[in-house]
């Protein structure tokens, strides 16, 4: 399998996987977001966010790459599960651009960070290596 081919498996495998590999693994449900707001507000609880987080996109990527929360060496897995509901939003584009990004961030550390999406319990976007060796 070539590095960027898609996998596609169900959901509770890949919990499994990345509990095996120490992830800390935070669930975003896109069926409960209807807007922006609802949806910085669901990173924000998720992540722990500090209080002085912007609720808007500037502020989503700083939060996101600023995770002074959790100490030392760390492994960070963020599934969006209900993908379709988010996928008709309007923000679509600007979340994935920012999740993006901030992977990009810290492929250049020591830590892992990894976006998962999936819908009906089947993983769309997971990769079979990433761009550094784990």
């Amino acid at each position: 399998m070539k590095k960027n081919d898609k996998i596609l498996r169900d959901h509770d495998s890949l919990k499994y996987d990345l509990k095996k590999q120490n992830y800390i693994i935070l669930e975003i449900d896109g069926s409960n977001i209807e807007n922006e707001s609802m949806l910085f507000q669901a990173f924000s609880q998720s992540l722990k966010f500090p209080d002085y987080f912007g609720r808007n996109w500037n502020a989503l990527y700083d939060c996101l790459t600023d995770l002074m929360w959790i100490k030392g060496k760390w492994r960070l897995a963020i599934l969006i599960k209900n993908y379709e509901k988010i996928k008709k939003r309007d923000y679509f584009t600007l979340l994935f651009d920012v999740l993006h990004d901030s992977q990009q961030f810290w492929n250049a550390t020591n830590n892992k960070f990894k976006v998962f999406i999936y819908d009906n319990k089947r993983v769309l976007n997971e990769r079979k290596n990433d761009s550094k060796k784990e």
